[in-house]
């Protein structure tokens, strides 16, 4: 089984404690965008036409509607290293500075041939052994808390939802979502970060009502 990104997440998390010390007072509360009158969204396409353009290979093609607000900056990184696209979500700060809220990264994986009925294990070994691991690396305290079967634009798939720690920030929700193509060939993988001293969270069930979350409930594989 091929992970088809090895510095992603961990570079993310990088890139979190780089903000940490700007401004660790912001904080945003998902509720709000209930009544945000400037939520909109923008439609990201990976698929044959972002392969050539990119050249990179997608073997799993797919739409993503993306919030874009006027409360929070959305920054679209439409080819980066080891992934298909990276999505990030921020406040803003003095003198052109950034607080960091979530951020949404999209990869793929191979995935082996499966006996029957032994799909769900395949993708349950691909966020346990692999994309957790990856995501969590040298951060401490990391907790695997749920997995749980998902479905996502028509796609069914399997969830996995932990925490870590950032030393110089605090606690991190951890997100990941893996839905196979329809020849259970490879695999879409999602990886989510969500910083939990700014994002007013009662628990880990309430992260599908993030910005990320959001967006995540419109990915459609085509």
């Amino acid at each position: 089984m091929q992970l088809r990104a090895t510095v992603l997440a961990a570079g993310l998390a990088a890139c979190l404690v780089t903000t940490a010390a700007i401004a660790q007072e912001a904080t945003f509360d998902p509720a709000s965008l209930a009544g945000d009158d400037t939520l909109r969204q923008e439609t990201f396409t990976a698929d044959a036409a972002l392969a050539e353009a990119t050249g990179r290979d997608i073997p799993v093609p797919f739409t993503l509607d993306i919030p874009v607000s006027d409360r929070f900056l959305t920054l679209i990184d439409s080819a980066p290293s080891g992934g298909v696209v990276k999505i990030s979500f921020a406040l803003g700060g003095e003198e052109g500075r950034m607080r960091l809220l979530e951020n949404l990264n999209i990869l793929t994986a191979t995935l082996p041939e499966a006996e029957d009925g032994a799909g769900t294990a395949l993708l349950d070994r691909l966020l346990t052994q692999d994309a957790f691991p990856l995501a969590v690396q040298d951060f401490p305290e990391a907790k695997q808390i749920t997995l749980e079967d998902i479905e996502i634009g028509g796609t069914a798939g399997r969830q996995l939802i932990g925490t870590y720690r950032i030393p110089s920030l605090g606690l991190m929700y951890l997100r990941l979502v893996a839905l196979p193509d329809a020849e259970a060939e490879n695999a879409l993988v999602a990886i989510v970060n969500i910083d939990a001293q700014r994002v007013q969270l009662a628990s880990t069930s309430d992260l599908e009502s993030t910005i990320t979350g959001r967006a995540l409930e419109t990915l459609s594989l085509r």
